[in-house]
């Protein structure tokens, strides 16, 4: 819902983008967000996709993945405080940049 704070911070990031546009420059990058289901995580997702990068963002559940998907977000399954996590999680992003043809140019420990 627009009373949530993603959607705002997305509107809000958005507005702050410069006014050249930028995508011409970031075809085929990507941009891998920690704890993306909402908040400013979901926010830089939203806004990051809307200046023509590619975000994926990481969520605890794979319920999560499903509904963001549903949104047109790409969402992988990453608790960073589980470490069984952790391989699993490379190896589908890894999977995901290469069946894209990405190059993952930055990281956002949110």
């Amino acid at each position: 819902s627009e009373n949530t704070p993603g959607p705002r911070l997305a509107q809000r990031f958005r507005s702050m983008t410069p006014t050249t546009d930028i995508s011409a420059s970031t075809p085929g990058s990507a941009v891998l967000i920690t704890g993306g289901r909402g908040g400013i995580g979901r926010a830089l997702a939203e806004g990051l996709n809307a200046c023509g990068f590619f975000a994926i963002v990481t969520v605890r559940k794979v319920e999560d993945v499903v509904a963001l998907k549903a949104e047109g977000l790409t969402a992988v399954v990453m608790d960073v405080t589980n470490s069984a996590h952790t391989e699993p999680a490379v190896m589908s992003v890894n999977a995901l940049l290469a069946s894209q043809n990405l190059r993952l140019v930055g990281v956002i420990a949110n």
